[in-house]
């Protein structure tokens, strides 16, 4: 009779990862798939909450709730307004900022796309959050008024928000880019009596830089 062999497979994924409806200075972050997410809260001479709370979108009310949930949020609403009014006071005022997302391997070559229309892409620079524009950094005006940002052979330290700006200081776009290692599947020994009795020990996979899921699957085969 056959002895049942074992199989343990190993299925790994890159994954990024993102908090919906972040702040900083004004600007709430939106992502691909996010829910973006604002409290307006405003007491009332009591101390109550005032439900006297008006939310705008590019000046159309959307919502008369302490809380704005908006969903289905795409490139198409970077640089759009919200704002909350309690009455005719401002309460609160934020500019969309869509951030597009790319997941690259070290050592491809990364590159972004930056339409200026009607500012010319010549114009335009280019930014990163961590770091100064370096030498092996390659601007190029596109003939459709696109200025295009090219790094070859990326680095874990490329990644970073990137973002294109206007002479007068406006953000264009703006990238969220995360550089990663490909992750190697751990090897796996295992051993026992039986298919049901026994032991697998592996070692943890090496750091890829980005969060990573990896899946366990047992089956047994006779």
């Amino acid at each position: 009779m056959d002895t049942p062999a074992l199989l343990v497979l190993f299925y790994i994924a890159l994954f990024t990862c993102c908090l919906a409806g972040a702040e900083e200075d004004g600007i709430a972050i939106i992502k691909t798939g996010e829910v973006l997410v604002l409290d307006c809260f405003v007491e009332g001479p009591g101390g109550e909450q005032d439900h006297e709370v008006v939310w705008l979108l590019d000046g159309n009310q959307v919502s008369n709730a302490s809380r704005l949930v908006l969903e289905d949020l795409d490139h198409t609403y970077h640089g759009s307004n919200i704002t909350c009014y309690n009455g005719t006071a401002l309460v609160q005022s934020r500019i969309i900022h869509f951030h597009h997302e790319d997941v690259l391997e070290a050592g491809e070559t990364l590159r972004l796309n930056c339409t200026t229309y009607p500012t010319t892409a010549s114009d335009v620079t280019w930014h990163h959050s961590n770091k100064m524009v370096t030498s092996d950094w390659v601007i190029t005006d596109l003939d459709n008024g696109t200025s295009q940002l090219m790094i070859p052979n990326v680095m874990l330290d490329d990644s970073g928000v990137y973002s294109c700006m206007s002479p007068q200081g406006a953000t264009i776009k703006v990238f969220n880019v995360s550089i990663g290692l490909f992750p190697q599947a751990p090897e796996v020994d295992c051993f026992g009596c039986n298919t049901v009795d026994f032991t697998c020990e592996w070692k943890d996979i090496s750091d890829t830089h980005l969060p990573t899921d990896v899946t366990y699957e047992y089956k047994e085969y006779g």
